[in-house]
């Protein structure tokens, strides 16, 4: 065994934040010592195995320009990485990435980065430069798709790229035997998520008794909640807010729809499809999906097309077969993107560099 770091933003709500702790979480039940090491103090959303330790800066943003306050970061993340006298750090988050690779250089530690965000996502240009100059350094970019691979050789082709799935954990309920009418979404509440066009597209359907579920939050909650009371629509759509356990909600339904622009690799989706929920997600991979099939496993729509996705719920709420087999199918995902199965696939890479290290 060999101990491993993690470097996230912290413990807060994100999807980054939740992939990272997943992982942290199956190294530490795997007999791994792994270490979280947060670049950020946020508020603890997520919760650790016990046998994960975990520190983030005694210090805050406020009173810093953000020259010293990065400058700040950096030192912190060195001083915290050498210390832990890690084998292998593995970090999370693109903005973070190149830093961490940074601060790394010298301390003969095995660095591997992560990338979750759409792979056609744009960064800020220094983010852009520096990704290029260090990705190469690192010994490996783990990207979520066969399609992120090929973009990010494409863009840096020095870089030794890996394409592996998120780590899911699938969801495994005791159903409901009567579910409800519901329709469930799981996602941040900003525009690149794209609640306000399954607002649009629930108000079109002939609802017949159906609820719009929004699990999430953000900046644009009130915005979408006065959209869904503008469209007569206040008896039949919940905001939750942000939630950690929603698993009875999902228990309880039978649809779920994605409606992004664009994702990297949506875990929401998996969870649904594990239930399992018919799915219908945006075809945000530029026409080639890598876990939907489009009228075998859920359906397909182009992302902000308002006509075409209150089409797809009408079909599905129109009919029982449809939605029963789509579900049966989806449920297979249990078998390609399980926690035990991805992770192991993670600690087998980072073994391989290991191993190499040891030999010299």
């Amino acid at each position: 065994m060999f101990d491993i770091v993690v470097v996230n933003n912290g413990l807060a709500g994100g999807g980054t934040e939740r992939q990272s702790t997943t992982f942290a979480n199956f190294v530490s039940e795997e007999g791994y010592s792994v270490k979280i090491i947060a670049s950020h103090r946020s508020k603890h959303f997520y919760k650790l195995d016990q046998r994960v330790e975990f520190i983030e800066p005694s210090f805050e943003r406020k009173g810093y320009t953000l020259f010293f306050y990065t400058i700040k970061v950096l030192r912190f993340l060195r001083k915290e990485i050498s210390k832990s006298e890690a084998t292998t750090v593995f970090s999370y988050n693109e903005s973070l990435n190149p830093f961490v690779i940074l601060v790394c250089l010298g301390l003969g530690i095995n660095v591997f980065v992560r990338e979750s965000m759409h792979p056609k996502a744009k960064l800020p240009l220094p983010t852009e430069l520096l990704r290029k100059w260090l990705y190469p350094l690192a010994k490996g970019v783990l990207v979520q798709t066969n399609y992120g691979q090929k973009i990010l050789s494409h863009n840096i082709p020095k870089a030794t790229v890996h394409a592996i799935p998120n780590p899911v954990k699938m969801f495994n309920l005791n159903i409901a035997d009567t579910r409800n009418r519901r329709i469930v979404s799981v996602g941040r509440l900003e525009e690149v998520k794209g609640h306000k066009y399954l607002i649009e597209a629930f108000a079109r359907i002939d609802n017949k008794g159906w609820e719009l579920h929004i699990i999430g939050d953000g900046s644009m909650r009130d915005e979408l909640e006065n959209l869904a009371d503008s469209l007569k629509l206040g008896d039949f759509v919940t905001f939750h807010g942000h939630l950690i356990d929603f698993e009875e909600i999902l228990s309880t339904a039978e649809i779920f729809v994605l409606p992004s622009i664009k994702e990297g690799f949506p875990n929401a989706l998996i969870e649904a499809m594990s239930v399992p929920l018919a799915c219908v997600s945006g075809d945000y991979y530029e026409g080639s999906p890598e876990i939907i099939e489009d009228g075998i496993n859920g359906l397909l729509f182009e992302p902000r097309n308002v006509e075409a996705l209150s089409n797809t719920l009408q079909m599905l709420v129109e009919n029982d077969k449809l939605r029963e087999s789509l579900k049966a199918k989806a449920e297979l995902v249990k078998k390609k993107y399980n926690l035990d199965k991805i992770g192991l696939e993670y600690l087998k890479i980072f073994r391989i560099y290991e191993s190499k290290k040891n030999s010299k």
